[in-house]
């Protein structure tokens, strides 16, 4: 069995929308589970978001591990300083986790438009191995919540080469501590 792990940021219809349904994330664990979630935000309003949707997630996936991921940035319309601080923390995830040889899977919907990009970008750009997932709502989707896998290798879509300063900082994060001798 692969161990699956998702990655969201918590957004402004997290738990639920304005009418009382599920919000993004709610609905899209109501079609599968994870073994671990990482529920990023960005403030105290968020933080409080994120606390509030464990609630719920908890009492549907018991056995799931939840932890809150802060992105401190200033702006979370700030694309050079998102993508700075998102790299940063899903390389560190990796790290974490990689003796589980997890499946990662992010979910897109939630969280300022720059930051859906930015997750775009850690994929298409093979900085982070993941399937993004959109979410089509309900009402755009003949009545029934549909998340679909966003396809990045489709003839159309552009190549997106990863800068060289990024190995270098992923070789870092990903390396064992070397002791030092004397």
């Amino acid at each position: 069995m692969i161990y699956s792990i998702l990655l969201t940021f918590v957004g402004a219809h997290d738990p639920f929308n304005p009418d009382g349904t599920d919000g993004p994330i709610l609905s899209y664990l109501g079609t599968r589970s994870f073994d671990k979630i990482y529920l990023f935000y960005n403030t105290s309003e968020y933080l409080s978001r994120a606390r509030d949707l464990m609630k719920h997630i908890r009492k549907k996936h018991r056995n799931t591990d939840l932890e809150f991921t802060e992105i401190d940035v200033s702006s979370p319309t700030d694309y050079e300083e998102l993508f700075r601080v998102m790299t940063k923390k899903v390389l560190q995830i990796e790290k974490e986790n990689r003796d589980l040889n997890p499946e990662y899977f992010i979910l897109t919907d939630s969280g300022t438009p720059q930051m859906q990009t930015c997750w775009v970008l850690l994929v298409a750009s093979n900085l982070f191995k993941a399937h993004l997932i959109q979410g089509i709502p309900a009402k755009f989707a003949g009545g029934i919540y549909r998340p679909r896998e966003i396809n990045l290798n489709f003839k159309d879509f552009p190549i997106v080469l990863k800068p060289p300063e990024i190995d270098r900082l992923n070789k870092i994060l990903l390396e064992e501590p070397q002791l030092e001798t004397i």
